[in-house]
């Protein structure tokens, strides 16, 4: 908009260089001109508010991960810690939301208490994977020199520091959430060490069975939950919101969920919101801007008939208004606006 109404701007200052009768207003107008082109720099406007970048990857703390919540998967999470423990690899799959990512915490929460050591993983950029790696199990990342590795002398590293711990019977667990955003030379990295017979435990929604997943067992399914499960996590999420939830309609967003435990928190959730919203007031607010705009063309005409008539005093005045004009446009473009968030935490 802002960029739309300089150009205008510029060109209707052009223009009355051009048709100017005389060199007062001329030299007037030239001025409004310049004046216009130093309030934008130069003709670019800036953005004040320049995107924000991207968080980093979430890397979750070991040891009180979520609390003591409600573990609802118990035989699975049973299984996953009897095939690691018992010196085997795992591939898990399940759809998104299905609560792939809090059964991994749960596990990495059980082993840690155990007292066994486990590197919790998300995939990221190559150099950062392998840094939060090694800091998790003991490997610096710099030389005897003091200079930063290089990734093939960090992955060798990370590798023979595994091997070490595992040669003092102090087995590392390496639990990758998200493993289908695992990059081609992580995969590659991760199949040396299953080779190597380290323990490895990923996460993913669906993989294509290619070189990591070729060396790793069949991989492990989630199914649904029961409806027993959705039902108690709906009624625990209702009440944490405070949403009365009706029986009639309890059925009809476990019906909305089928077994998936993130579909189910965001079913109530909705409900929390459609709730808000009705006990919230709304107020109406009037978009000025049409209004400014006319009153912009107002003061145009009245210059030009000010030029036209050769009255300097009705020109100026013509300029003054449409440089306010724009200027109470600008700043009205620029106050910041409240961003309303549906579903964000309270």
């Amino acid at each position: 908009m802002d960029r739309i109404l300089m150009r205008l701007s510029s060109f209707i200052n052009a223009v009355s260089i051009a048709i100017a009768p005389n060199w007062q207003l001329r030299a007037i107008t030239i001025v409004l001109l310049l004046l216009s082109f130093t309030k934008s720099e130069g003709g670019v406007i800036r953005d004040d508010n320049p995107p924000e970048p991207n968080p980093p990857p979430y890397i979750p703390p070991l040891g009180g991960l979520r609390g003591e919540e409600t573990i609802y998967r118990k035989r699975e999470l049973k299984h996953l810690k009897s095939i690691l423990l018992a010196d085997d690899c795992v591939l898990v799959l399940g759809e998104s939301g299905s609560g792939k990512t809090y059964l991994m915490e749960s596990l990495a929460r059980q082993l840690t208490s155990e007292g066994w050591k486990v590197a919790v993983l998300q995939p990221s950029s190559p150099l950062r994977f392998l840094k939060s790696l090694a800091q998790q199990i003991g490997q610096p990342t710099v030389t005897l020199e003091g200079k930063q590795m290089n990734m093939e002398d960090l992955r060798e590293a990370i590798a023979d520091k595994m091997d070490e711990l595992r040669s003092t019977s102090e087995i590392v667990f390496l639990i990758v959430d998200s493993g289908e955003r695992l990059r081609i030379d992580q995969r590659y990295f991760f199949k040396q060490l299953v080779e190597r017979g380290h323990n490895v435990a990923i996460f993913a929604t669906e993989v294509a069975l290619s070189d990591l997943y070729l060396v790793m067992p069949p991989p492990m399914r989630l199914e649904p939950l029961p409806d027993y499960c959705i039902r108690d996590l709906m009624e625990k999420t209702a009440i944490a919101k405070g949403v009365n939830l009706q029986t009639s309609n309890l059925s009809k967003l476990m019906a909305f969920a089928g077994g998936n435990p993130l579909k189910a928190i965001r079913a109530v959730k909705g409900e929390y919101v459609k709730l808000t919203a009705e006990q919230t007031p709304t107020g109406r607010y009037l978009d000025l801007t049409p209004f400014l705009l006319l009153a912009g063309l107002v003061f145009v005409a009245y210059r030009y008939i000010g030029m036209g008539t050769g009255d300097p005093a009705q020109y100026i005045q013509g300029a003054i208004g449409y440089s306010a004009v724009i200027t109470a446009i600008r700043i009205m473009s620029n106050i910041p606006r409240t961003k309303n968030k549906l579903g964000g935490a309270q």
